[in-house]
Order: structure tokens, then sequence, then C-alpha cells
């Protein structure tokens, strides 16, 4: 009797070890792109219903399309993938991380461990939500400041085709538009990458036009009641020419509460010191002018 209780013991001690090790293994195997890891049982919901493309938008969306398209970046929420025009950018949600684990309903646990199998569950449904949301909000309020050309969670007939893509390895892969949901957004040159050739160049007027279009972007977001979860400055936000536009919109919150004047002020000091805190160590000799601007949306 003994012996059968430290057995049990054991085993149960065993369990959490055993989980993290799948949950590991899992996601050494997450690792790469394929069509199964954007893919998931999409169902109508009338949460990510979007108002219908003006023609000329429709038939700008299946030129895009009709492109093939390149591996360009992995994300913590999508895949990008950059068109042969090298214009636009098309993202894949990695559903993987989005969708609940069926196996996590079945697999027998004891009743200590709950609690974990359902904040795993409900942690990937929320993620979903949040993720979703974000971009449907962007596309709504911020089309024109994020880029956004189209934003796809629904299942459709629309496209009736598949769309051609390469991954990182040069492997081709055919994928159905109406069962994913993705997006598509103008190709940006990056924040950092653009500050870094204003600098090469020593044109101070242009870093200047630079400072102040990110600072005024952020303040523009706010006033509109959008603040940004995710702290990275460099990979976010891009040039499209001369406009800035945020990159990611996957972690935006809406609070109505932002539009006071003094929390936008506050987001832009709060942002606005990332930005400092790069030109300090990128750029130093522009230290001055990031101040100066922050300071003149205090004045």
């Amino acid at each position: 009797m003994k012996n059968r209780v430290i057995l049990r013991l054991i085993a149960l001690s065993l369990i959490p070890l055993l989980l993290v090790g799948l949950s590991w293994g899992l996601n050494r195997k997450d690792q790469g792109f394929s069509v199964h890891k954007i893919s998931a049982q999409m169902d109508y919901e009338q949460d990510w219903d979007l108002p219908p493309l003006r023609p000329e938008q429709k038939q700008l969306v299946k030129q895009i399309l009709s492109q093939k398209f390149e591996y360009l970046a992995d994300g913590t929420q999508t895949y990008a993938f950059i068109s042969k025009d090298r214009k636009y950018v098309l993202k894949f949600f990695k559903m993987r991380r989005l969708t609940p684990k069926l196996w996590l309903n079945y697999l027998p646990l004891p009743e200590s461990l709950e609690d974990y199998r359902f904040k795993k569950l409900d942690k990937r449904i929320l993620q979903r939500y949040e993720t979703f949301n974000s971009y449907k909000q962007a596309f709504e309020e911020l089309q024109k400041e994020s880029g956004l050309l189209y934003v796809h969670l629904n299942p459709t007939r629309e496209f009736k085709k598949n769309v051609v893509v390469l991954d990182d390895k040069d492997k081709e892969h055919k994928i159905d538009l109406d069962r994913v949901p993705f997006v598509i957004q103008k190709r940006a040159e990056l924040l950092n990458v653009r500050l870094a050739k204003i600098r090469a160049k020593r044109d101070h007027a242009e870093m200047r036009y630079a400072l102040h279009s990110f600072l005024q972007l952020v303040a523009f977001r706010c006033k509109k009641g959008f603040a940004d979860k995710d702290k990275g400055i460099s990979g976010n936000y891009g040039f499209v020419g001369d406009a800035l536009i945020q990159i990611d919109t996957g972690e935006m919150l809406y609070d109505e509460l932002l539009k006071d004047p003094s929390n936008v002020q506050r987001e832009v000091l709060r942002v606005g010191k990332r930005l400092e805190y790069w030109i300090m160590h990128n750029a130093p000799e522009y230290t001055a002018d990031i101040q100066a601007e922050i300071k003149h949306f205090f004045d």
C-alpha cells in the first residue's frame, strides 16, 4: 500500500515535467513556415465582419494577390511575405498559437492541474480575439496610418484561387485565400533603417522631419483612442515614401480615456523616450533634436 502511494506521488510529480517537455518539443517543431501552421477551422463570426471593399479596392487586392510572394520575416504573430514587385507585404497569422490545443481537452489530468488546462485554453482564445480585434480596428480607424489595404478574418468565397508563396527555404506553397486569415499591407522601410540612411547623408532637416513624423503618428493614434502594448520601436514603424506608418498593429488596445490631451502627452513622452534611447545609442548627434521634438508636444 505504501509503495503504491509513493508511485502515485512520483507519477503526479512527473506530469508537469512531461507537459513542459511536450510544450518544448512542440515549440521546436513549430519553427519554420508551413501551410498547416496558418490554417485552422474558420467559422463565420460577426465580430470579424468588415465593410466590403469598393470596386477599385477589390481590383487592387486581386491584382496584388496575382503575384508570387517571397518569405520576408517571421514575427510573434505572423509570417510575412513580400510581393514580387516589392511594394506589398502579405501576412498570415500563426493560427497554431491562436487556436486552443484539442489534446488539452482530453488529456487526463489530476484535479490539481485543471486550472493549468483551462488557463492554456483560455489564453489562446483570448490571444486570438485580441489579435484579430486589433487588426480589425486598425483597418477601420487607422487604415492610412497602418498601410493596411485588406484584412481577411472570416471564411469567404471571394477569391476562389490560391496564392503562391516561397518560404525561407525557397519551397513553394499554394494557399487557399478563402480559407485562411491574412492581411495585405503596404511595404515600408523600417524606421531604424531610414534613420540610419539619413544620418549617413548628414541631412539635419530630414532627420528632424522623420523624428517629428514619428511623434505626430503616436499622437494621432492616441487621439483616436489607441495605445500599443508592443514596446518595440525600430521594427514596428516604417516609411512608405515620406509617410510614416505603424507596421505592427497586432497589439493595439482601444481606450476612450487615451483621447484626453494629458494622456496623449503622456503616451508621446513614453514612446518618444524609447526613440530618444535609440537615437542616443545610434545617432547621438541628434539627441538634442529628439528631445526638442518631445518638448514641443508639452509646449
